[in-house]
């Protein structure tokens, strides 16, 4: 009988590994080869075009010769998309792959003078064309972050429509206000994967190598259907370059200072105040494997009293191609930083906004974060492709204060598989499951854990009459060690509409949510003298929003946005009195809200390539609802305040000229932010409208280019938030080489 067992199980054993090998000659001998060149309409070779097989997560780029391959691609008919910043895409359908042979096409592509993304894969969480995402998305390409010559992200993002930052805190359509450094309504993702802290959920921007986007994907809309908390008012995608196929060693220097203040009592320093950085990368393919390493330090003295830093970074990407259908991507980021550290100015009576309390001269923060990200994608069907997503984000911060030196050190765990499939030509769907492990072990938190579990599915079909219908919904289980557990489900439904070439309309509704983060939940400390103390019963907000717009494309110079959004929120975290001798506070769900309002976008060029003109409007309606109650500010614990949710602008306004002449551009940039109606910290203290000229100067000269830039134009002086006096006029000169 055993002998009959072991018979039976060898013989089950040679079938199946029988099997195998007939199924991967099977395989083999229903694989065929897709090749072409890409030009101009010149005739001149274009490298780096981007080429996607619709449907799949088959692509490429072209080389320097306009050339591209995918070999052992599975038989069928295709749709192949060929895009590339400042050149008209193109869709080729029907393009068939025969078994065991060759096709090639021939593409030449239009030059535009409006540089759109062909493609965009934030929305959707999937490849799609701009025009086909259902929500408001606005694009900073690399070619706008380089011209920005700026070292610093946040300043660069400022002229996104409707995107403004308050103290580093980022405001999409005024989701986040400002809420002294705790927690974010905007999720941000580094090539796909949440990039909050595990701590306080807020937004480590040093450790961005700005020197090594390719581009910056915001969905101005609620996204917790698809990437649960913190997508409650939006989500930012910074997309890092991809290693390229031909050796390249990239070098940007710059220097700059800060010009004294206008008022010479203001001035409290003699020496000069300055700020420098350098950066220097490379990037090589060697056969399947392709490597991009930076590293960048970056010191500045500040303009105020205690503003001072140093940085360092360190960034590697790669990226190792098994075949066109199986990509394995490593990600590595480390980032230092040691900076003072400058919380009030010394007050204005003393005419000294850019002083800070003698006690707190030489207060430091250090602190360190590394991030590592693992993707792997492959096809598992013709039609069906997997998506693996491992990460993991480790922060370690101490204060060296001199009233006292806490500390946190936090792990954040992820892991997401996500699966793409296309079932018929005319139906898409995304479904995957989610998890994250928050670990933090801290002076002022304690030694908290929690725990995100999420599962998701969204469906896109197109329909008759240039219609594209979105369905989707996300379920969220959220768990703060053994305290409590919540739950959320964040339903979606989109409608886009094509009537013509170059026209789409679109709407959508949808429900969103945050958790609140740990440092939220569970801070116990002292600040400037007030207590903060823990609240175990906060729990999430959540929001229901709606969004109804039209894009345009007018021939190859122009292009409009135009759209109305609503949000209602509900449970939104706020601080809360607890005690008035001693003042202690906590956050607590203490109000329900609504923000409404109109985002406009327009981009110009009325002489191609050489004048360029675009305009950003967003206006704010951002009111409290329901019972209005006394809220807390430090200089006024009984302030009544008007329905005015604080620090929303009612007007947002940015504006670019850009005109490029003999090599040389030259270029103004002009942003406003009206008046804030409320803040929640000094309520009595006075406020003025945001008002910033910037004056960029590029010129590149035997492959060098040289770079200018003026802030602050018209030295105007205002607070961005209470008493953090703005900078001075500043001046940065920027010099960048490729070999």
């Amino acid at each position: 009988m055993k002998n009959r067992k072991r018979i039976s199980l060898k013989v089950a054993l040679f079938l199946s590994l029988l099997l195998v090998f007939l199924s991967s000659l099977y395989a083999q001998s229903n694989r065929g080869r897709l090749d072409g060149n890409v030009t101009d309409q010149s005739g001149q070779p274009l490298p780096g075009v981007n080429i996607i097989l619709e449907g799949t997560t088959l692509g490429t780029t072209t080389n320097r010769q306009g050339d591209f391959s995918l070999d052992r691609i599975p038989v069928g008919r295709y749709t192949v998309l060929i895009s590339m910043i400042g050149y008209e895409s193109r869709e080729i359908s029907n393009v068939r792959v025969f078994p065991n042979k060759s096709t090639r096409i021939a593409v030449r592509l239009k030059q535009i003078s409006i540089e759109a993304p062909a493609l965009i894969v934030t929305a959707s969480k999937k490849q799609q064309t701009i025009q086909d995402s259902p929500v408001s998305v606005a694009i900073l390409s690399e070619k706008e972050i380089r011209r920005r010559n700026s070292s610093n992200l946040q300043d660069i993002i400022t002229f996104v429509p409707g995107v403004y930052l308050i103290n580093n805190q980022l405001n999409i359509r005024g989701s986040t206000g400002y809420s002294q450094g705790a927690g974010s309504r905007v999720l941000v993702l580094l090539d796909g994967v949440p990039f909050i802290t595990g701590d306080s959920g807020t937004i480590n921007w040093d450790a961005i190598p700005v020197t090594e986007i390719e581009r910056i994907e915001v969905i101005k809309s609620a996204g917790s259907a698809l990437y649960g908390s913190n997508a409650l008012g939006g989500v930012l995608n910074i997309i890092t370059k991809d290693p390229g196929l031909t050796p390249q060693t990239r070098v940007r220097t710059s220097w700059g200072f800060y010009s004294k203040p206008y008022y010479s009592q203001w001035r409290w320093t003699n020496r000069l105040l300055q700020f420098n950085s350098i950066d220097v990368s490379h990037s090589q393919t060697f056969h399947k494997l392709g490597i991009l390493m930076s590293a960048g330090r970056k010191t500045s003295t500040g303009y105020k009293q205690n503003g001072d830093y140093t940085r360092w970074n360190f960034f590697g990407k790669f990226h190792y191609r098994y075949s066109p259908e199986t990509h394995a991507v490593l990600l590595t980021n480390f980032a230092y930083e040691n900076h003072g550290q400058a919380f009030l100015w010394r007050g204005p009576a003393t005419n000294r906004p850019y002083e800070i309390s003698p006690d707190a001269i030489g207060d430091k923060i250090h602190s360190g974060k590394y991030i590592w990200h693992f993707t792997y994608k492959t096809m598992l069907r013709r039609n069906l492709a997997f998506i693996s997503k491992s990460s993991l984000y480790m922060t370690r911060w101490k204060d060296y204060f001199h009233d006292n030196h806490d500390f946190s050190r936090t792990d954040k765990l992820g892991q997401e598989f996500l699966f793409e499939y296309q079932p018929f030509r005319n139906q898409s769907m995304t479904f995957g499951s989610e998890g994250i492990y928050h670990r933090t072990h801290s002076s002022i938190f304690g030694n908290p854990y929690t725990y995100d579990w999420g599962i998701y599915a969204q469906d896109e079909i197109a329909l008759p009459f240039q219609l594209k219908a979105t369905v989707g919904a996300r379920f969220d289980f959220h768990q703060v060690e053994e305290i409590f557990h919540e739950s959320q489900m964040s339903p979606k439904f989109a409608l886009v509409w094509q009537p013509l070439p170059g026209t789409a309309f679109r709407t959508s509704i949808g429900k969103g949510f945050r958790a609140a983060s740990i440092s939220e939940i569970f801070t116990h400390t002292l600040v400037s003298g007030f207590e903060v103390v823990p609240n175990l019963d906060l729990r999430a907000e959540s929001a229901g929003a709606f969004e109804i717009g039209w894009n345009q494309f007018v021939g190859k110079i122009a292009m409009i946005d135009v759209a109305y959004f609503r949000t209602t929120y509900r449970n939104m975290i706020d601080p809360e009195l607890v005690t008035y001798v001693p003042p202690a506070f906590r956050l607590a769900n203490l109000v329900k809200a609504r923000i409404q309002g109109v985002d406009f976008s327009g981009k110009v060029a009325p002489i191609p390539h050489h004048l360029f003109l675009q305009l950003n409007y967003t206006y704010l309606d951002a009111k409290r609802l329901g019972t209005i109650e006394p809220v807390v500010c430090l200089d006024d614990f009984a302030h009544i305040p008007s329905r005015v949710l604080p620090y929303r602008p009612k007007h947002i306004l940015t504006g670019t000229v850009s005109s490029t002449y003999l090599g040389w551009q030259l270029a103004f940039d002009y942003r406003y932010l009206s008046r804030y109606e409320e803040v929640s910290a000094y309520c009595k203290d006075a406020r003025v409208p945001i008002r910033d000229w910037t004056a960029r100067l590029e010129k590149e000269v035997r492959g060098i280019t040289f770079s200018l830039k003026v802030d602050n134009l018209t030295q105007y002086y205002y607070t961005e938030f209470e008493r953090n006096m703005s900078p001075p006029p500043n001046f940065t000169f920027t010099v960048r080489k490729k070999f």
